[in-house]
């Protein structure tokens, strides 16, 4: 049984077949367009790729409906708001019936993936963390996955953590943790990438670390707000920025065990396709 996971990201899209035991091939990123109809061709193209689907499920990085299939709200790909998706995606499946489509929040997708078959599969409450162009987050009690909040304001990314900003991230939150730590706005904030940052501490730049050193501050400080919110047994990092989880780390002890997602750009794609065994095939 082939299903299609497809991830769309602020950044990239990623897409790959999943088998209903976690085996994933035919894997494949291109860049995310902010113009839907691009968005939508490449969906096309993605899905019209791959024969004989028993599903196909896609998780975007915000508010979604996904009893009725609808995305509500993408921060960081605005054409993607009030978006229909599984609506506007039938008409051209290339199947006779049409496979079961699902629609998820990708840190809930990522959560459901390190879950299933990566990092997180021998905890029941978790919390995971994504760090990429903005952040997510999700969270697991007793192995269910917790809803996903309704509201923008009440999504981890957007947690306002620092009174005294002034800096907003894009849903125009100021002082919240997508504000101090997502891709995006580190960029606009410190004139460089994450990734930059990272590396050039690690080279021994000492204004990179001074930029590391505030960005681990407020690594922490969301953190502590999970940890008295959930209760977690262990945090779950993923997305690119989980690649600079050693600096985060470094010289701090958190207050709970912190490990690096193990699926790396694949959890979300994996947890989509685990959503749809749950759903239509248990």
């Amino acid at each position: 049984m082939n299903l299609l996971g497809i991830d769309i990201g602020g950044s990239t899209t990623k897409s790959a077949l999943v088998s209903a035991k976690g085996q994933i091939s035919n894997y494949q990123e291109t860049p995310t367009s902010q113009k839907l109809d691009q968005i939508l061709a490449d969906l096309k193209k993605i899905i019209n790729t791959n024969d004989e689907l028993a599903g196909i499920g896609i998780c975007v990085p915000g508010l979604i409906d996904s009893q009725n299939g609808i995305i509500k709200q993408v921060v960081n790909i605005p054409s993607l708001d009030n978006f229909e998706l599984t609506k506007l995606i039938t008409p051209f499946l290339p199947f006779n019936p049409f496979p079961p489509i699902f629609l998820l929040n990708d840190a809930d997708a990522a959560l459901l993936g390190e879950h299933w078959i990566g990092a997180a599969k021998d905890y029941k409450n978790i919390v995971m963390l994504t760090l990429g162009t903005g952040v997510g987050g999700a969270a697991m009690l007793d192995g269910q996955l917790l809803p996903h909040p309704s509201l923008l304001e009440e999504e981890i990314g957007h947690w306002q953590v620092d009174d005294d900003d002034k800096f907003k991230c894009n849903a125009g939150v100021a002082g919240s943790i997508e504000a101090k730590i997502g891709g995006h706005c580190v960029l606009q904030r410190y004139q460089m990438t994450l990734e930059e940052i990272a590396d050039k501490t690690r080279a021994g730049d000492d204004m990179a670390k001074n930029h590391f050193t505030d960005l681990s501050y407020w690594f922490h400080a969301i953190l502590e707000h999970a940890d008295n919110k959930f209760h977690p047994d262990i945090f779950v990092i993923g997305g690119s920025g989980a690649e600079s989880l050693d600096l985060f780390l470094d010289g701090v002890d958190p207050i709970k065990p912190v490990i690096k997602a193990k699926l790396g750009q694949k959890a979300g794609i994996v947890g989509v396709a685990k959503q749809i065994v749950n759903s239509f095939y248990n």
